[in-house]
Parts: C-alpha cells; sequence; structure tokens
C-alpha cells in the first residue's frame, strides 16, 4: 500500500505538536519532591526536624495536594508546614521554576520500640496528571539517658522542678517543669493541680502537645510525662515572697512539689486628659489651660516624677505642681498645664505633647490646640481701623474747606 503525501503530512504535524507543546507533555517529568534527608536516626523522644523540598521545573503553573500516607504510628504528629509558618500544608500552587522548602517535623515516642520505620509522603496533581511520593527512613535508638527511668521501681514518683526559685515583676510569665514516673506496671491517671495565692493563674502544659493546656495526663507503665506549669500573678500583687505548690493526685497516689517566686514590683506611669483628647482654644500670646491626669499604675510608688512637653517654636508651657511629683502606688493626681502659644503665632491647629517621666518609666499624650486670632493682631487691627478713621476724617476736613 502507497502512502501519499496527503496522508503523511497531517501525521507528521501532529507528531511534531505532540512533542512540542507543554500541555501535552507529562507535568510529573519537571516536578521534584524529596526531602533533604532520606535516612534519619535518633533517639527515642527526641524531636526530628527535615525538610522537604519541592521544585516546578515545568513550564506552566502546578496545583497538587500533599498527604501522609505511610506513617509509623499516630503518636508521631507528623507534621508538614509552610515555610515560614506554624500553619500545615495541605494544598501548594507553584509556578513554572518555583522552589519551596517545606519543614517537616514530628517527635519519636518515648515507648517507641528500637528499629527501623518507614515514612511515606505523596504529592498528587489536582489535575490527575501526576502523582510523586518522597520516601524517608528513621531509624529509632534506645534513649540510654532515660533508660534509668524507665526501669520498674514499683512506685509513681514526682521529679521536682530544676529551679525551686523564680523572680520577677507582676506581669511576667513564670514556668517550671516537672516529671512524673510511672514505675508501676499499670497506666496511671492524675489530675493536676495548684495551690496559689488568690487571683493567680495557674495551667499545665504537657511535653506531648506544647500548644495545650491539660487539666491531667495519664502515664503509661515504665514510662514519665513532663510538664510545664506556667504561672501569671495579678496585676495588683504585693512585692514579696510566694509559694506555689503543685499536685498530681490519682487513686492511691498524691504527688505534690512546690517553688517559691519573688515578685520585686515595678513602678509605672500613664498620663492621659480627661477631655478625652478633645482639643483646647488659645489665643496667641495668652495661657489657656489644660488638666492632666497623671497615674502610678506599677505596683512601686514613682519617685522624682517630671513633667515635660514638647511644642511648637515659640510656645511655652509650664506645669502646676511644677517641681517633681511623688505618686504612690495606685495614686492618680491631676496637673495642671498652661499652654501659651507664640504671639505671632497663626490661627490654626496644633499639637504639643505632655510627658511625665520618672527613673524605668515615661509615658506622654498628644493635646491639640486649636489658635484662634492672638492678641497681638486684634491690636493691630484695631489701630488699622483707627488709622482707616482718621485718615478719612482729615480727607473730609480738607475737602470742607475747599
Amino acid at each position: 500500500m502507497r502512502l501519499t503525501a496527503t496522508a503523511i503530512l497531517p501525521a507528521i504535524a501532529l507528531l511534531l505538536l505532540s512533542a512540542s507543546s507543554p500541555a501535552l507533555a507529562d507535568a510529573g517529568d519537571g516536578f521534584y519532591f524529596q526531602p533533604k534527608w532520606t535516612h534519619v536516626v535518633s533517639r527515642q523522644g527526641d524531636l526530628v526536624e527535615n525538610t522537604l523540598n519541592v521544585q516546578n521545573r515545568g513550564e506552566r503553573a502546578v496545583s497538587f495536594m500533599i498527604a501522609l500516607t505511610e506513617a509509623p504510628g499516630s503518636d508521631w504528629n507528623i507534621e508538614i508546614r509552610g515555610a515560614n509558618t506554624n500553619y500545615q500544608v495541605r494544598g501548594v500552587i507553584m509556578a513554572p521554576g518555583d522552589l519551596k522548602s517545606l519543614p517537616l517535623e514530628f517527635r519519636i515516642p518515648r515507648t517507641a520500640p528500637p528499629g527501623d520505620y518507614a515514612m511515606v509522603i505523596t504529592a498528587t496533581s489536582v489535575e490527575g496528571d501526576f502523582v510523586k511520593t518522597a520516601d524517608m527512613r528513621v531509624t529509632v535508638l534506645v534513649d540510654r539517658r532515660r533508660l534509668a527511668l524507665l526501669e520498674p521501681t514499683g512506685q509513681v514518683e514526682l521529679q521536682p522542678p530544676k529551679y525551686t526559685s523564680l523572680t520577677g515583676t507582676q506581669d511576667s510569665d513564670f514556668e517550671f517543669g516537672v516529671v512524673i514516673r510511672n514505675g508501676t506496671k499499670e497506666a496511671v491517671d492524675l489530675d493536676l493541680g495548684a495551690v496559689a495565692p488568690a487571683g493567680w493563674t495557674v495551667g499545665f502544659v504537657p511535653s506531648f502537645n506544647p500548644d495545650q493546656l491539660v487539666a491531667s495526663v495519664t502515664v503509661e507503665p515504665g514510662a514519665s510525662e513532663s510538664v510545664t506549669a506556667q504561672i501569671r500573678p495579678t496585676a495588683n500583687a504585693d512585692p514579696g515572697l510566694y509559694g506555689i505548690q503543685f499536685t498530681a493526685i490519682g487513686e492511691d497516689v498524691q504527688l505534690s512539689t512546690g517553688i517559691k517566686i519573688e515578685l520585686t514590683g515595678f513602678a509605672q506611669l500613664q498620663i492621659g486628659l480627661p477631655s478625652g483628647g478633645l482639643p483646647i482654644e488659645a489665643a496667641g500670646g495668652t495661657p489657656a489651660p489644660a488638666t492632666i491626669i497623671v497615674t502610678s499604675a506599677g505596683s512601686l510608688p514613682v519617685r522624682n516624677v517630671i513633667m515635660d512637653s514638647t511644642a511648637p517654636e515659640g510656645w511655652e508651657v509650664t506645669f502646676q505642681p511644677s517641681g517633681p511629683l511623688v505618686l504612690n502606688r495606685g495614686e492618680v493626681r491631676e496637673v495642671t498645664a498652661q499652654i501659651r502659644p507664640a504671639a505671632a503665632a497663626a490661627a490654626g491647629d496644633y499639637r504639643v505633647t505632655l510627658q511625665a517621666s520618672a527613673e524605668g518609666t515615661s509615658d506622654n499624650v498628644d493635646l491639640f490646640v486649636t489658635v484662634t486670632r492672638g492678641s497681638i493682631w486684634g491690636w493691630a487691627g484695631l489701630a488699622a481701623a483707627l488709622a482707616a478713621i482718621a485718615g478719612i476724617s482729615g480727607l473730609f476736613v480738607a475737602l470742607g474747606r475747599r
């Protein structure tokens, strides 16, 4: 059978089009999807941080979904996050030539038996034209640092915090950690609690989920659990030494340990306007009063409080009382600022910044002043009017003589 030119040419054109068209090429051939480290060796309880490198080497944008298709176990808490974020990633769109490094993080369970574990992550195109897999192997070793803690002792024990005394101010957040060790052959459920001064807040964060507060923990046989207590004093707590008692209570189990927290106190100034920031009016060259509220908002008295201001050039600001102030804790004091605009100040709105400062603390507030026509302009206007009247009178007299 002979093929004519009419039959051959369309077939060749179709082949050339298929070879050159990006839309018809396999998008997966230009898609790179692999972890930075394909084999990691680490110990029980360790945090493993890896990176999932993804690159679109094709000529068109790709959209794909990421899924963990094989994991060592549900208690490994494997997370794939976006770069520089805490969000977990499930779908990605990448332009041609785009390169992304996605953090891959998980913590090996402390109870994971030593050995090799497989992990598979899959990238599936939304359009269905490619599926890529990234394989990772994890070799788990026994953590001999914890081996002694895992030996059965027949009892539940509480390891006290490393630091038993903490120091800070009323606006500080305090933390201390304890370790609960279960040396029995049965799991132990424990309710967590604290004895703290009235109004203080105490929360408990487990090591297996540092982003969540819990009221109880379960410690498996032969295992241990770390708990961090987060403490915040009341804002008006007096300086002094306070005791905090941590408790873990379960059936036939009562554990407790304590720490001391010393509050050193702090001085804090706050300044405000009773008018809520409404502008005041003042004439050029004439003082106008403005009331300022100065508050000692810290837990210590504030001494040697100095009032100061920043005003337009030529303006004068004075305060009454004029000398340094002493404010006891929680005291509120009224201060009067006498604001005198420059005599030649044009009518309009101006900003004056008022400040209260002492050692270790300061605050400021902006006051807006509306300048009306100043006295110098009033006298100038009167003089001009008198001069005009005198000129007109002289003109009439001169004309009358004629």
